[in-house]
């Protein structure tokens, strides 16, 4: 799943109109494991600038230490060559100006279940060397910003959904291989990896662990679902993270997305979400240093419109679909914080502290 991104642009003008000043402050190591969150701000009414910097003071105060972000190739490339990075860096430098982050960098070629290629290379197959090429020319074009702080790279999005019904795992796991190769040639500090569901993971073992075999690690996405989107037990994080452990094979598990609803309509609560974070917590600890990544999706639930809107994108509308959407965050879109919020925070400190 991926969010419309904060506009970093005018965040960034705005900040430097106040006088900000944007020297780096001096680098120090971010010690591991790795918290992050996905930090969206109150949504309902229509966020201002205060909305996205207190969203941001929000998840430091919780002891977040890291950050995810992901793009779109179409995004970052929307025509041949022409390259559009102004948000992406002007976010990195937001970010790296204000918190000693750690990141995990998203590049979506499919995003669950579309390609999200340039539009000339949509017909173009993943194993074609035209389509290698044309990577090689957008990560080029990215590294001059990716610095050391990039400490993992995710080359396409829950991929197992789309490769499973195109049929087209060997094409993808050629392309992969040897973009990989290219990203530790001009990158060497950073992990790569290629984003699965944890259903994938389960249901598509061979093809992933094929897949990921020259990946330095194994990245998930992770909600407890049972039948028709509804909540499963909030508990499920105690057997199912020693599972993705073990299923991915001594590769280092990222959760890219960790998240639970609370909506009544498919059997949540605003109690069964914070127990649900406070497992996820506690089986992280339990996880030793085969986890040093984690990521909470989301801090706030999205507006009904942004529901409407993935509805249409997923090519899925079901009230149940559109319920889990609006009620994945830990607070609701207006900003009112739900019980789980305050589980987050707590949990984070003590995690931060500890570590």
């Amino acid at each position: 799943m991926r969010l419309s991104k904060v506009s970093a642009s005018l965040l960034l003008c705005v900040l430097l109109l106040m006088g900000w000043s944007f020297s780096r402050a001096q680098d120090v190591e971010t010690p591991a494991p790795i918290l992050s969150i996905s930090t969206t701000p109150r949504l309902d009414p229509p966020p201002v600038l205060r909305d996205y910097l207190d969203a941001f003071e929000r998840g430091a105060e919780a002891g977040v230490t890291g950050n995810f972000i992901s793009y779109k190739w179409s995004e970052l490339e929307p025509a041949t060559g022409e390259f559009e990075l102004e948000d992406l860096t002007n976010g990195l430098n937001y970010l790296r100006t204000f918190y000693d982050y750690q990141f995990l960098f998203g590049i979506q070629l499919l995003n669950t279940t579309d390609r999200e290629t340039p539009p000339d290379l949509l017909d173009v197959p993943f194993d074609d060397p035209r389509m290698l090429e044309r990577f090689k020319a957008l990560f080029d074009a990215l590294l001059p910003y990716l610095d050391e702080d990039v400490r993992y790279l995710s080359i396409g999005n829950e991929v197992d959904i789309y490769l499973a019904a195109q049929g087209e795992w060997n094409a993808y796991s050629t392309f992969y291989a040897a973009a990989v190769e290219y990203v530790h040639q001009t990158a060497p500090w950073m992990q790569v990896g290629v984003t699965a569901t944890y259903g994938g993971v389960q249901h598509h073992t061979e093809e992933l662990r094929h897949l990921n075999q020259p990946s330095d690690v194994y990245i998930i996405t992770y909600y407890p679902l049972g039948v028709a989107f509804t909540a499963d037990n909030p508990a499920a994080p105690l057997v199912d993270f020693p599972r993705m452990v073990e299923l991915a094979g001594g590769l280092p598990v990222i959760l890219q997305e960790v998240g639970y609803p609370s909506a009544e309509l498919l059997g949540g609560s605003e109690a069964e979400q914070a127990e649900f974070v406070q497992h996820v917590f506690e089986a992280w600890a339990a996880s030793g240093d085969a986890i040093p990544f984690l990521n909470y999706f989301l801090m706030g639930d999205l507006s009904e419109q942004i529901c409407t809107d993935l509805e249409g994108y997923y090519g899925l509308s079901h009230p149940n679909f559109h319920a889990y959407l609006c009620s994945i965050g830990l607070r609701y879109a207006d900003g009112t914080p739900k019980q789980a919020w305050q589980t987050f925070v707590d949990e984070g400190q003590a995690w931060r502290a500890s570590h």
